[in-house]
């Protein structure tokens, strides 16, 4: 996306060459906030998809959307996701489901098997019990770690280059 601007020493040459640097500005900013949007929206798509796939019944996924923050001109989209169960989809819970650290951010980020508070059966092989929404006991050995949100920052890094031709192209 070169651009080349030549002019004269005139005063109307260079308030032109002015002028255009001004359109080429706002034509650039704009540019970055499509690509800041559609990289975004390749991390929501693909973390919508993993959450609602292994959402198990009754289970709230809550809010997952795109957020866009402006300061002037500093943009910062991210992908958000509010949900009681977020941190059990993204790293996992119980060890018939995950032997070890299937996230490799769970050690990093201090989250993984036997790391949610006041628990006490992670590491017990015959599951545990708990009550649901509807008052009924139900028997559980744990989710597996299907990383929505980290498998989404990996859609998302790999997609920056494509994304950028496309967008920046011209």
């Amino acid at each position: 996306m070169a651009k080349k601007i030549s002019f004269g020493l005139s005063v109307s040459e260079v308030n032109k060459a002015i002028q255009e640097v001004e359109a080429y500005k706002k034509e650039l900013n704009n540019k970055v906030q499509i690509f800041a949007r559609r990289l975004s929206e390749f991390g929501l798509i693909t973390a919508r998809a993993i959450i609602q796939s292994h959402t198990a019944s009754g289970s709230t996924i809550g809010s997952l959307r795109v957020v866009t923050d402006s300061t002037g001109q500093i943009t910062r989209m991210r992908v958000v996701v509010e949900s009681e169960a977020i941190l059990f989809l993204e790293f996992g819970a119980g060890i018939t489901y995950n032997q070890g650290n299937e996230n490799p951010k769970a050690g990093k980020l201090g989250y993984g098997v036997g790391t949610y508070p006041d628990q006490t059966h992670a590491y017990d092989p015959n599951g545990w019990w708990y009550q649901d929404e509807n008052g009924e006991w139900k028997h559980s050995y744990g989710t597996k770690a299907v990383m929505p949100m980290y498998t989404a920052s990996l859609v998302m890094a790999s997609s920056v280059v494509k994304i950028a031709r496309e967008v920046f192209k011209s």
